[in-house]
């Protein structure tokens, strides 16, 4: 319906409190979770897939973190097709929602490709992720680099494997919490080169009720 999305997407959340920056990178998210591993940018000896790590970061209650991570989801729960993560997440628990997402897609040149994709929201990051569980932490670093493939085995529940694994992450923390909780771990292994941290400090405008704004 638009020429560009992430413009229009923009135009609807301009009632919003939010800095307009952080709206975009929202939009971003949801593009991010309609493409799934539908589409990429070929780039010879590997391909690019449209997932992101994105962290909206901010005091409580300032930028409305959570608020302005759901204009988006809302409009990507409205697209057929498109499967959600838990909300808290362990490994295992990721393994056996991407494991259960697994289906064919139908690219529009008629090709036939596998695809375990989903998307996962988090109001509070410290649900989503245990920086100390450097195994969460090492399964999110391969799973954001695209894989073909993707085995994981245990000793109670046996072998998982899944294909073509995909996962879009948008989650909501505040600047202490990353102070307090991201060991040098996390820098050093990769995770943070992959993530997207959107930082506001003030909002851009104070908007009391926005229905009557809009």
């Amino acid at each position: 319906n638009y020429p560009d999305w992430l413009n229009g997407f923009l135009n609807y959340a301009q009632y919003s409190e939010a800095p307009k920056r952080v709206f975009f990178w929202a939009g971003v998210s949801a593009i991010a979770g309609a493409l799934r591993r539908r589409t990429w940018i070929e780039m010879g000896y590997f391909k690019w897939y449209p997932n992101f790590f994105i962290f909206i970061v901010g005091d409580p209650g300032v930028i409305k973190k959570s608020t302005t991570a759901d204009v988006g989801m809302r409009l990507l729960r409205k697209v057929p097709g498109v499967k959600f993560g838990p909300d808290a997440v362990t490994w295992q628990s990721l393994v056996t929602s991407l494991a259960e997402s697994g289906e064919v897609a139908t690219l529009p040149t008629g090709e036939m490709v596998d695809m375990s994709a989903i998307t996962i929201v988090s109001r509070e990051a410290g649900n989503l992720l245990n920086p100390q569980d450097r195994e969460m932490v090492d399964l999110l670093v391969s799973l954001w680099d695209g894989a073909d493939t993707f085995e994981k085995r245990t000793k109670m529940s046996g072998n998982d494997l899944i294909k073509a694994p995909w996962v879009n992450i948008i989650a909501c923390t505040t600047p202490s919490w990353i102070a307090g909780h991201v060991p040098e771990y996390m820098v050093g292994g990769g995770f943070t080169s992959r993530c997207v941290f959107i930082y506001g400090d003030k909002p851009d405008k104070l908007v009391a009720y926005p229905a009557e704004m809009i």
